[in-house]
């Protein structure tokens, strides 16, 4: 009896070790992007991928395609640090190979695990690699870059413009100036209702008593 239970409990760990192993290996699924993506009102082709639900664009193509805008960038790879860099403001240089489809229907894809900075300060964006080219969020870049990303779904087309500021300024703050307030009249000063006097308050005639002085209790 116990060496079954113990066959059972061998066979138990192997099909729940067996079952780990093949989750985590499990291929992620890309899908090519069907919409047509329209970059400040004129049509490019990309190679784009729908992953979970997201769209994904090769990093260098979207680099050349807004390359002469108001949101172009550079890209450039340092390998000793393992990092993709995105500088922005910076004219794109061409490496060859952006904006062209693959022919290949195999695609490889995987986890990005580069660091990613932008402008020197590293983000979080996530990316994949696929058939060794980084893909990234649309929207994360746009975000990060600094340009405009919509949907039009009555055309199903992606829209990219970079005449729109994304990024919001941040708002100057207007220091308001401390309002005068007039001092209490002090019924002990006496100043106060002298005509000459540089706080002189006229003061009714129905409010002096017979003695000459401001009453306060009328």
């Amino acid at each position: 009896m116990k060496k079954l239970l113990s066959i059972i409990l061998a066979l138990t760990f192997v099909l729940s070790t067996a079952t780990v192993t093949f989750a985590a290996t499990e291929p992620i699924k890309a899908t090519k992007t069907s919409s047509a993506v329209m970059v400040n009102g004129k049509e490019v082709k990309f190679e784009a991928y729908n992953i979970n639900n997201n769209n994904y664009f090769k990093l260098r193509d979207i680099a050349k395609a807004l390359n002469g805008s108001e949101k172009q960038f550079e890209v450039t790879l340092d390998g000793a640090k393992n990092a993709i860099n995105l500088l922005t403001g910076k004219a794109y240089t061409v490496v060859g190979g952006e904006l062209e489809v693959g022919k290949s229907n195999k695609l490889n894809v995987r986890n990005t695990d580069s660091r990613i900075y932008v402008d020197g300060i590293e983000v979080s964006m996530k990316a994949y690699n696929i058939n060794d080219n980084n893909y990234f969020k649309l929207r994360d870049l746009g975000e990060f870059i600094g340009f405009n990303v919509d949907w039009d779904g009555a055309n199903n087309r992606v829209l990219i413009s970079t005449n729109q500021e994304t990024k919001q300024p941040p708002k100057q703050e207007t220091k308001q100036q401390p309002k005068q307030e007039t001092p209490p009249v002090d019924p002990a000063d006496p100043t106060v209702g002298r005509p000459g006097s540089e706080d002189f308050i006229p003061i009714p005639e129905d409010q002096i008593n017979e003695q000459g002085n401001f009453n306060w209790h009328n």
